[in-house]
């Protein structure tokens, strides 16, 4: 809550401004909206591969018949161009890699390590409790909220 606006004449920053009188004598709620461009949104390309995703059995057969095993190198350093190129190609094959575009948030300075811990510390006695349902874990979870939001507000 505002307690004062103040901008200079020459800026347009400031769209028209609606006081409301009912309020007690010594208090006037003041409502405006603020012309301001939202700040750009920061993008960065995260590359990855989802390795989890590979069949085992498949990928074991291509490690089995690849030139790896059938056909070595015959010094050091073609060997490990060969092992390099060999399992590149195959996590090509078996996991290609994905681009995705994630949008960067600014951080919250109010939001800190410890709350952070808190928090992590909850979402994991929520998960126990509705595994179980048993009230001992709803009861574990529900004092972890109280001591999160204790300590989000102080």
């Amino acid at each position: 809550m505002l307690d004062l606006i103040i901008t200079r004449d020459c800026d347009d920053l400031v769209a028209p401004v609606d006081i409301y009188r009912d309020l007690p004598p010594d208090h006037f709620a003041t409502v405006c909206s603020l012309r301001m461009a939202r700040p750009k949104s920061v993008k960065n390309i995260m590359t990855f591969r989802k390795i989890r995703q590979i069949n085992i059995e498949d990928f074991c057969q291509d490690i089995s018949s690849s030139s790896l095993i059938t056909k070595l190198a015959s010094d050091l350093a073609s060997h490990i161009e060969q092992y390099n190129n060999v399992l590149t190609e195959l996590l090509d094959k078996h996991a290609p890699v994905v681009e995705r575009s994630i949008t960067l948030r600014p951080n919250a300075p109010w939001f800190n390590d410890s709350l952070h811990n808190l928090k992590r510390k909850k979402r994991a006695l929520e998960r126990k409790w509705n595994s179980t349902k048993l009230e001992v874990h709803r009861q574990i979870y529900k004092d972890a909220c109280h001591t999160y939001v204790h300590m989000l507000c102080a």
